[in-house]
């Protein structure tokens, strides 16, 4: 089980645990928030591996600015973890919401709006 050690910045330990995706071997990956990483937990592990972020918060490269949602492929190729910022959570989100709320145009045959 991730975590479990109370909240910190240690590797068996989480700080604001946002999300969590899971592999094809089992791997639980959480989105770390507070401490702005993602971290791996191999099934049966007392501490997790850090595969992204850790760093400062921030936009640099090995940074993560508060991750609240992690994505993985899962497939038998090796897994891509996605960690999703906040803000574009938020402008999804916003955008999904205006396409749900905006009257849609009917079109004719010739694919035009009518």
């Amino acid at each position: 089980v991730a975590g479990g050690k109370g909240p910190g910045d240690r590797l068996d330990q989480l700080n604001m645990p946002q999300s969590v995706a899971v592999d094809d071997e089992d791997n639980l990956y959480v989105a770390d928030r507070k401490n702005n990483r993602v971290v791996k937990w191999a099934k049966g592990a007392t501490s997790g591996a850090m595969v992204c972020g850790g760093e400062d918060r921030g936009s640099g490269l090995n940074q993560l600015d508060v991750p609240i949602s992690v994505w993985v492929q899962r497939s038998r190729l090796p897994p891509s973890v996605i960690p999703v910022p906040k803000d574009e959570l938020d402008k999804s989100a916003r955008r999904n919401a205006e396409a749900e709320t905006s009257p849609r145009k009917s079109r004719n045959h010739s694919g035009r709006d009518a």
